[in-house]
């Protein structure tokens, strides 16, 4: 099995994660030949510590290619001489098993692509609400909807043959997003395995200035223009971004009817982000958090659509 198995990462400035996904890789070394790491162009020494790693480490082939994550991606892929490739990133840890789980459903035959789940780590109340924004818990994941990440993937390289490639003009956002809808509209077909985990552990470290990170995420969105999903159908970001475009345009209305009507549905609003955040993480403040994100998340996705939309 593992003679088939290439696992592809790219990294930029990921000094302080880098070394320990490689280690948690060595738990999963029955399961695949080589480790493909693409450097985008670090300058934070990462590249030095990936090529110390590989003087143990003989199976990690070592790549340096200046671009964004798309390129690093497809450049990645490129030097993998494997015909399944598994998929995940920087700043995450994978579990024991991993490989084996991520890429068993492509040796039955019936599956091209194996979308695997990822563990949200935070340690305040804050990432707690952050995290329930940013990324898919384990508590609302959603079997019928789940689109994978690129945090915890496997698909058959002829996918990406086939769907030329992760799209490079998607310079910060949206790109395995596009990846994975170019290739199930072209009928490859993928099995959801929830088992098949990693650790996403750059929550821990998340502060006020990764909300910004919702502008480039929507401006990503835009620019892939997919407005219906094989898997999702409707409930694309593209379209639930223009929900919020119609949910506040509904709060204005409100507000120019009667302005304590108005301030009574938005304080609605507030609450429900309350609720959703506070029902899944267990946590009172994480609840408040959330509230404060939900509202800057908002505006910061609407500038960035725009953008990515008019681009």
């Amino acid at each position: 099995m593992k003679n088939r198995v290439s696992v592809c990462v790219t990294v930029f400035n990921e000094k302080d994660s880098i070394g320990d996904l490689i280690k948690s890789l060595c738990f999963n070394k029955d399961c695949f030949h080589e480790l493909v790491i693409c450097d985008g162009g670090s300058i934070d020494k990462t590249d030095q510590i990936v090529k110390n790693l590989s003087k143990d480490f003989k199976w990690i082939k070592f790549v340096v290619s200046k671009g964004n994550v798309a390129h690093g991606r497809n450049v990645a892929v490129k030097n993998a001489s494997g015909d399944i490739i598994a998929m995940t990133d920087a700043g995450c840890i994978v579990q024991k098993n991993w490989v084996k789980k991520i890429t068993q459903p492509l040796f039955d035959g019936k599956y091209d692509i194996s979308a695997g789940f990822y563990n949200i780590k935070t340690r305040n109340s804050f990432q707690k609400a952050l995290g329930f924004f940013r990324g898919v818990n384990k508590n609302n994941y959603n079997s019928k909807t789940f689109i994978p990440s690129c945090r915890s993937v496997a698909f058959k390289k002829r996918v990406w043959i086939c769907v030329g490639g992760f799209d490079e003009k998607l310079s910060l956002s949206g790109e395995d997003t596009k990846f994975f809808y170019e290739a199930l509209k072209n009928g490859f077909k993928m099995k959801k395995v929830k088992d098949a985990l990693v650790d996403w552990v750059e929550p821990v470290q998340f502060g006020i200035k990764d909300i910004f990170k919702f502008y480039y995420y929507a401006k990503g969105d835009a620019q892939t223009s997919i407005w219906w999903d094989p898997v999702k159908k409707w409930r694309t970001h593209n379209i639930k971004i223009l929900s919020i475009f119609l949910r506040y345009g509904f709060f204005i209305a409100c507000f120019f009817f009667d302005r304590f009507f108005g301030a009574f549905v938005f304080a609605f609003y507030l609450l429900w982000a309350f609720a959703k955040v506070f029902r899944n993480q267990k946590d009172f403040y994480a609840g408040f958090w959330g509230m404060i994100i939900q509202i800057f998340s908002d505006f910061l996705i609407m500038a960035g659509f725009v953008k990515g939309f008019i681009k």
